[in-house]
């Protein structure tokens, strides 16, 4: 019988297990999971449950739009953030690698309009890495917006 909100059985303790959807926009949404062990079902088979690592607090991916250039990248990259709402979005911006270490965060306004600002990658080792944008606004939370990022 298998384990109320679980995944099949895995060998080890635990592991992170990435989900990746782009929609037609092409922008991709991705979450972490950390897969460990729970209960045994009544079979005595170890049951494994997903704990969710990046919890989507919201940003209308149709209110805040983004370009990352260049990606991959070596040093230096630059990220443009586009706020189409009537009004200045305060956002805490974390950059996570793939095993959901947190490497920066810092909160910044996305002004109405245009805004622009670089990321230095360069004390990195190269792999994927997160950078997350997620609303500071506790009242009207918008979903967060996960940026891929190579490093090379």
């Amino acid at each position: 019988m298998p384990c109320p909100n679980s995944i099949p059985p895995i060998d080890g303790h635990g592991l992170y297990v990435r989900l990746e959807v782009t929609d037609s926009g092409n922008n991709s949404h991705t979450s972490v999971f950390y897969v460990e062990m729970g209960n045994e079902n009544d079979q005595g088979v170890p049951c494994y449950i997903p704990q969710r690592y990046f919890i989507p607090q919201s940003i209308d991916s149709n209110i805040l739009e983004y370009r990352v250039s260049p990606n991959p990248v070596t040093n230096i990259t630059n990220i443009e953030i586009e706020n189409s709402s009537e009004k200045d979005i305060s956002l805490t911006k974390k950059l996570f690698n793939t095993s959901g270490k947190l490497l920066l965060s810092e909160h910044m306004v996305a002004k109405k309009g245009e805004n622009s600002f670089t990321l230095n990658m360069e004390s990195y080792p190269p792999g994927m890495y997160f950078l997350r944008f997620s609303s500071d606004n506790t009242e009207k939370p918008m979903d967060a917006v996960t940026i891929k990022i190579i490093k090379q």
